[in-house]
């Protein structure tokens, strides 16, 4: 609902403040900022998603491939 309003930075709080994150919530920020056009915070949150343990859904592959082959 926030992203919908263009409330990037609250979606942002919310997310920080939460003690349990499935892949439901990873997959909503990486719409969010990819709704709101911010591509480095996009591979960011994808990185930071895949390094929880968290296996991005179908949804995504072509991000994956992506960020599995830019350097660090």
């Amino acid at each position: 609902m926030y992203v919908k309003c263009g409330k990037i930075m609250e979606v942002c709080s919310v997310f920080d403040r939460m003690i349990e994150r499935n892949v439901v919530c990873w997959s909503a920020m990486v719409s969010g900022y990819a709704r709101e056009e911010y591509a480095s915070e996009v591979n960011g949150i994808f990185k930071e998603m895949r390094s929880s343990g968290v296996v991005p859904v179908e949804a995504y592959p072509s991000i994956s491939r992506k960020i599995e082959l830019s350097p660090v």
